[in-house]
């Protein structure tokens, strides 16, 4: 596989675009996920994409979902229409083997798992993907890499942004945020607001709204205030049960998440830095539904089951410049979470109007964790720059873990870089794996599941950096992974079973491959890029007399080949043209519509999408466009998650404006 990312390298710069791994033309950024410190992307030692949310809304992405589809090894599961369940695999990792972040407030939930489907791109300033391991500075749920979402912030006159839409399904889609500085404060705040009818023939309406905000004081040259919140409130109407039947003409649920973060620094000494981290991440749930209860007396219940939860933590950390060895980081962290649930179900009848309501017990559950962390950076000698880390994970519920990261850069001839790292990640159970929950027994001696990566990566660099190819080969051993035991009694999972059903940790699974990549940035505003990967992803072990998924089979909705080719052309600012493609083959899945579920395929499919804009008023301080974007251009008929269909082809046309004070 190694000859066919040589040959990628040479026949894709003909299909390339904005969106860029490691760098854009011309300009270093500074990534800041992969080494918490603002870092040139020559001098990390892992994978890194960078995705901007001015150039992703140029183009008419909405979503944070589908902005993470065009970067390489990235692959985006949604369960059907807008607002069904969407899940991200990373390097053919699980679910929940990714850490998001929110200006530096982590999102997911106890045990790692993390929906996207109500993350919109209002008021985003850049996304950036680390690749590979990074729970020696994040802790847990960061055993494949790390998402981090940031905010716009502010600078110079105020600047009003604003724009709508509409198209296909009902569609409608509309935000706005203003934002400014000067020397000593910055502020933006920005809101949006996106529904759409769904794809389904009844109950599929999908409504979310956000409201977002950053606050930056700098009341001297020593000392910086930054103060960021995202609120969102999301409503999904599905008519689908887990099979993905069409079948219930009024069940929904509602999600409010509300997302606080805090980031104080002071210089106390030449080189040395306190830093004050705190946030904050409610979330709050509803799901309700009306069923036929087939007794004639009392033909209706209704059943609602309210969630609730929170992540809460508090950081502190001291930066220190060592000279030419580089920078060393010494933090502790003490984070408190909870999770609530409940069920109450009402039966209905026509006379009385309703009996005693039934309630199911619900659960209440709490967890400490204290980390303590450190990490060392620097380049020491000219073409070399390395990074290493370490930390410790104090839990009140499981045994304490410990991991490790090392890494390097070392720049070569001609514009050639080679990076290397290794590292170690973990990721903690679920409330509801060890605690218990209606359909299995608590299992308190459940363990963090591990993973162990090898990451080595060349670069190439050309006409200053207006081309740049990469090619890279990761191989991941992930151990102790968590399986669902079903009860001796067989059938699904039902509490009332002689010998419950539980989680474990059973199998070992690994996960390898290949990537190819190329970026480049051609004269009169053509840019584009294009990446190829390759993916093993596969059980290797199991313990004797395991009867779920053996050594060789797939890790489920995990694709062995994805790729992505895009081009963007701005010659003015009149006027813009953009395509963007996602490819994605053939993956296992199952069908939850048997029991026992069989294996299926699903097939191979080629997503495109097509956008562009032209300004029709033009003055000093105001411009006005117009946009327009086609989703599946091609309509395509496909499935991320087997018997529910995705969306076919979607046109949106709107407006966007631009004032500036």
């Amino acid at each position: 596989m190694i000859k066919t990312a040589s040959v990628l390298l040479v026949i894709l710069p003909a299909a390339l675009t904005a969106q860029q791994r490691d760098t854009t033309a011309k300009l270093q950024p500074l990534v800041v996920t992969a080494t918490r410190l603002p870092t040139p992307t020559s001098s990390v030692s892992q994978p890194v994409t960078i995705l901007s949310g001015d150039e992703l809304r140029a183009r008419g992405v909405q979503t944070v979902a589908e902005a993470l589809r065009e970067a390489p090894g990235v692959t985006m599961s949604q369960s059907g229409s807008y607002g069904g369940v969407t899940s991200m695999f990373l390097r053919g990792g699980e679910s929940r083997y990714t850490k998001v972040l929110i200006d530096g407030t982590p999102v997911n939930s106890v045990g790692g798992a993390q929906f996207f489907e109500n993350l919109s791109l209002d008021n985003v300033d850049r996304i950036e993907i680390v690749y590979g391991p990074a729970s020696a500075l994040y802790g847990a749920d960061a055993m494949t890499g790390v998402v981090q979402i940031f905010t716009r912030r502010g600078s110079g006159p105020p600047k009003l942004d604003a724009d709508v839409r509409a198209g296909t399904y009902g569609s409608r889609d509309g935000s706005a945020s203003l934002r400014g500085g000067s020397t000593y404060a910055d502020y933006s705040i920005g809101g949006g607001w996106h529904s759409t009818d769904g794809i389904a023939a009844f109950n599929n309406q999908y409504r979310n709204g956000d409201l977002s905000g950053s606050l930056n004081l700098q009341p001297d040259d020593q000392s910086n205030i930054g103060l960021t919140t995202r609120y969102s409130g999301s409503v999904y109407h599905f008519p689908t049960d887990y099979t993905g039947a069409a079948t219930d003409s009024n069940s929904y649920s509602r999600e409010h998440r509300l997302v606080v973060g805090l980031d104080a620094a002071r210089t106390v000494a030449k080189g040395v830095k306190l830093r004050l981290l705190s946030s904050d991440n409610e979330i709050h749930g509803l799901s309700e539904d009306t069923q036929a209860s087939g007794v004639a007396a009392a033909p209706f219940t209704k059943t609602s089951a309210p969630t609730g939860g929170y992540r809460r933590f508090v950081e502190g950390r001291i930066e220190a410049g060592l000279g030419w060895i580089g920078t060393a980081t010494v933090g502790a962290q003490y984070q408190a979470e909870e999770e609530r649930s409940s069920s109450l179900t009402r039966t209905y009848a026509t006379s009385p109007a309703e009996v005693s309501p039934v309630v199911t017990p619900g659960s209440d559950d709490h967890r400490i964790t204290r980390g303590y962390y450190v990490s060392l950076q620097g380049s020491p000698v000219e073409r070399l720059a390395y990074d290493v880390s370490a930390r410790r994970d104090d839990h009140s519920d499981f045994h304490d873990v410990t991991t490790y990261h090392a890494g390097a850069s070392v720049a070569l001839w001609g514009g050639a870089r080679v990076r290397a790292s290794y590292g170690t990640g973990f990721n903690a159970p679920a409330f509801y794996e060890t605690q218990g929950s209606v359909y299995n027994a608590p299992n308190s001696a459940l363990q963090p599941e591990q993973s162990h990566t090898l990451d080595v990566g060349l670069v190439q660099s050309l006409l200053n950096d207006r081309i740049r190819a990469t090619v890279g080969a990761f191989d991941q051993r992930f151990s102790d992974m968590i399986q669902f035991v079903s009860g001796a009694t067989g059938g699904p999972p039902d509490y009332l079973q002689l010998t419950p059903s539980y989680y474990t940790n059973l199998t070992q699974a690994r996960s390898k491959g290949f990537e190819g990549e190329v970026n480049a940035a051609f004269p009169f505003g053509l840019t584009g890029a294009a990446s190829y990967t390759q993916t093993i992803a596969q059980v290797y072990s199991v313990p004797p007399g395991y009867t779920g998924m053996q050594p060789g089979t797939a890790l489920l909705r995990r694709p062995s080949h994805s790729g992505t080719a895009s081009l963007y052309y701005a010659p003015s600012p009149v006027w813009s043209l953009g395509a963007a493609a996602q490819y994605v083959g053939k993956r296992s899945d199952m069908d939850f519509s048997q029991y026992p579920s069989p294996t299926v395929t699903l097939a191979t499919y080629v997503k495109l999408g097509l956008s562009g804009s032209v300004r029709v008023l033009h003055s000093d301080a105001t411009s006005v466009s117009l946009t327009a974007r086609i989703d599946n251009a091609l309509d395509r008929r496909y499935q991320d998650v087997f018997n529910f269909p995705a969306p076919g082809r979607a046109v949106f046309v709107g407006a966007r404006i631009s004032a500036t004070r």
